[in-house]
């Protein structure tokens, strides 16, 4: 058995800073200073927390058996029922395919002095199975290239990545709804197909997820945009929410594990002389990725959006020194120039130079951001 045990003369330990369900953390990434090896074979965690075992499992997916509160021969787990409440948690260890809860996920509005003028969607590309293993190229954001729509998920990404990429096919083809639907049949149509699709899904293999969903509504009038998130977890069921649009430049939503870590940079942004913009916004989230806060959020931005016309966005995206689309590194060598290129601060750049484009716009990082 692989256990972990109370070092000699080491203090009484905490709890664990936190074994809630809602909770993005493994055990594996929370504190062990006062915990030492004295086994092998499986990991064992200890807290006072009497319902943490189940709450562990229901939140790594992992078996639900467990030692009792006080078991394991010599050399096993020296923690005793005389040894304070501790209990120790003896857990099947198969990681957790696909998960991904773990990541940063936003969608912003631009509004100009005419009105909505832009809608953004941004996201990491790391995705990660357990502590430690990662990878930071994974695709979190779609767009389309015939109709005005753009997508993102966060949650399971085996099921999510593949079911916008079948559901943006047919409805490029026009087998996913009337092009003439309003906004809501547009969305229903969507999360319909989610539900057909997820009831095909093996059960066993079933994870969170929520998906992003934002279009632009043409009319007579100006142009207006929509935003809607499907959602489905294996105690809440499905849900689909469309929250309101600001009438100024903000943000709209941010989901992920790393939402919280997002609002530090993103006040900083907000508070200084260009909060008020869309480059304010996106260079928040480039702050946040860079600084590596997340553990589960890393990897080059991705960028899709929305203009007042014209179809969807994939916006090639300039970092530390190499060019981007979709999370993948564009190789060496001459670029289209259909390809809209944005860095860090959002200026508009050449995708072969990796330059501000002459004449664009230039902005200068704001010194309290």
């Amino acid at each position: 058995m692989f256990g972990f045990g109370l070092r000699k003369g080491a203090s009484k330990l905490p709890p664990f800073a936190c074994t809630s369900a809602l909770c993005r953390r493994r055990p594996s990434q929370l504190k062990r200073r006062s915990l030492a090896r004295v086994g092998a074979g499986r990991p064992s965690w200890i807290s006072e927390d009497p319902a943490a075992p189940q709450r562990i499992a229901a939140s790594e997916g992992r078996s639900s058996t467990f030692a009792a509160p006080n078991v394991g021969p010599p050399g096993s787990c020296s923690v005793g029922p005389t040894r304070g409440t501790y209990r120790v948690v003896t857990v099947d260890w198969r990681p957790r395919q696909g998960r991904c809860d773990v990541t940063t996920l936003i969608g912003w509005l631009g509004v100009d002095s005419r009105g909505p003028s832009s809608l953004y969607l941004a996201a990491d590309s790391r995705f990660t199975w357990t502590a430690g293993v990662a990878w930071d190229h994974g695709r979190k954001l779609f767009a389309s290239r015939s109709r005005p729509v753009i997508l993102g998920y966060c949650g399971d990404v085996l099921f999510a990545s593949h079911s916008i990429g079948q559901a943006l096919e047919l409805l490029e083809a026009g087998l996913l709804h009337p092009a003439n639907d309003e906004p809501y049949e547009r969305v229903t149509a969507l999360a319909q197909f989610l539900k057909r699709s997820l009831h095909t899904y093996p059960s066993s293999q079933q994870r969170e997820f929520s998906v992003l969903y934002a279009s632009r509504i043409d009319s007579n009038k100006d142009p207006s945009f929509f935003v809607a998130e499907i959602s489905w977890s294996p105690t809440g069921g499905w849900s689909t929410v469309t929250p309101a649009l600001p009438i100024a430049s903000a943000v709209i939503i941010a989901r992920g594990s790393g939402q919280s870590a997002f609002a530090a940079p993103h006040a900083k942004w907000k508070n200084c002389e260009v909060g008020s913009t869309s480059r304010a916004v996106y260079s928040a989230f480039c702050d946040h990725v860079s600084s590596g806060t997340d553990p589960c959020t890393g990897g080059p931005p991705q960028l899709v959006g929305l203009y007042r016309t014209g179809s969807a966005i994939t916006f090639g995206v300039i970092d530390s020194g190499a060019r981007w689309l979709s999370g993948a590194r564009v190789p060496d060598g001459t670029v289209p120039p259909d390809i809209e290129w944005r860095d860090g601060l959002f200026q508009r750049c050449d995708g072969n130079t990796m330059a501000v484009k002459p004449g664009a716009q230039r902005h200068a990082r704001p010194k309290s951001a």
